[in-house]
């Protein structure tokens, strides 16, 4: 939103780019502070799964209103660069810009900055002493409420300004920049959330990985998947997270007794009289809710009773749908044993991103299954070379169900 706003104010209505871009951050600060007042400081509270949660409800909602109101045809917005300009070349194929360099050397002062406000003035102290224990920072007279929303604040600015910097590389659309926000927290995740140091160098290693992968394939998605590789590998090596005693009294989400009622088996009988009785664009529909409906009963079981936070839960069925169209249109196999195919495949990969849950639990976790939804994306669901099959599968299934395509 503030990257938007920048790049309005500044070519768009002439305003001076420096004035542009403290509007621009104050805009994205404020926003975080809205985010602390009205969401995040109501679930104090509660559990650590729901704030995440929470958290992706707010990236949703506000990707929503970028696409409503910034980007309302989709299209990617062309950003110029307020940088200075020229190359400088190492061989044929290496070569960096020198508002690649001056980024870079922001990227350090910044770290720089936040290091010594973490470790030598009172907010930084206070930050620290409320992210331990809120409740014993309360009783030295510090407000957990305010030391957070000054919190977000100044990390909301500090995105907007990350992503003003990127735009004239990425472009300006709304789907791609809140993608960014997948290797941003692979970074963190190497940093442990509280060194900025190590967040610096996981972030260079990331970025840098990415561009070489660029260079061995073209191939869509797998640069993307450097991002995962780097999560997966510092989930597996690391030690597991220390306990925050902080969160004890925290209210854990409150699932369901398990037992089937007389509701359900109503709604059993009203379904398959539906069936029955729909026209053919209604039973679509209808069948899209099911479907859905299933992959949402899955987080239930994950989520509610494991106890484990997943956000791969649609990728997952991503594969599974991809691999059904695989076998029923490239091998002619029924639609019923593709599925059968489908489903063996797909649980071998759950339990291989499931590895890392044996050493940590709560966002980490929750990072390694964002980053592979975003790599089955990339590589499965929007590959150019999968849309097609995509388009065959479907006929198979429509033949097989005997069902209009």
């Amino acid at each position: 939103m503030g990257a938007y706003v920048f790049y309005d104010l500044w070519p768009g209505h002439g305003v001076a780019w420096p004035l542009a871009l403290i509007i621009a951050v104050g805009v994205s600060g404020a926003i975080g502070v809205a985010a602390q007042l009205l969401v995040m400081g109501r679930l104090r509270r509660a559990s650590l799964t729901t704030k995440v949660i929470a958290t992706l409800a707010l990236m949703a909602l506000i990707g929503g209103l970028g696409d409503q109101y910034l980007s309302p045809n989709g299209l990617t917005r062309t950003a110029p660069s307020f940088l200075p300009g020229g190359q400088f070349h190492f061989g044929a194929k290496l070569s960096v810009s020198l508002a690649q360099i001056v980024v870079i050397g922001i990227a350090l002062a910044i770290s720089g900055l936040l290091l010594v406000i973490q470790k030598r003035t009172r907010f930084g102290l206070a930050t620290s002493a409320v992210c331990e224990n809120q409740t014993v920072a309360a009783g030295m007279g510090w407000s957990p409420d305010l030391i957070a929303a000054a919190n977000w604040a100044l990390g909301c600015g500090l995105a907007a300004l990350a992503v003003i910097l990127i735009a004239p590389v990425s472009g300006l659309t709304v789907d791609s920049l809140d993608l960014l926000v997948v290797p941003a927290l692979g970074a963190a995740l190497i940093g442990q959330f509280e060194s900025y140091t190590l967040t610096l160098l996981g972030a260079l290693v990331i970025g840098i990985g990415e561009a070489e992968v660029g260079l061995v394939t073209t191939q869509a998605g797998w640069a993307e998947a450097a991002p995962l590789l780097v999560i997966i590998g510092v989930l597996l090596i690391r030690r597991p997270a220390k306990v925050d005693r902080s969160h004890g009294a925290a209210r854990l989400p409150a699932v369901g007794s398990g037992r089937i009622g007389p509701g359900a088996l109503v709604t059993l009988v009203v379904s398959f009289a539906l069936v029955a009785v729909l026209s053919p664009s209604w039973l679509n529909a209808f069948t899209t809710s099911v479907v859905l409906s299933i992959t949402l009963l899955s987080i239930v079981v994950l989520t509610g009773y494991a106890g484990q936070l997943s956000l791969a839960q649609f990728g997952l069925a991503g594969i599974g749908a991809f691999v059904t169209a695989w076998f029923s249109a490239g091998f002619g196999l029924p639609l019923w044993a593709a599925m059968l195919v489908a489903v063996l495949v797909t649980v071998p990969v759950g339990m291989l991103v499931a590895v890392p849950a044996f050493r940590t639990q709560g966002v980490a976790l929750a990072i390694a299954t964002l980053s592979l939804l975003v790599v089955i994306d990339d590589l499965l669901l929007n590959n150019p070379g999968t849309r097609e099959l995509d388009e065959v599968g479907q006929s198979a299934a429509a033949r097989d169900l005997r069902v209009p395509p």
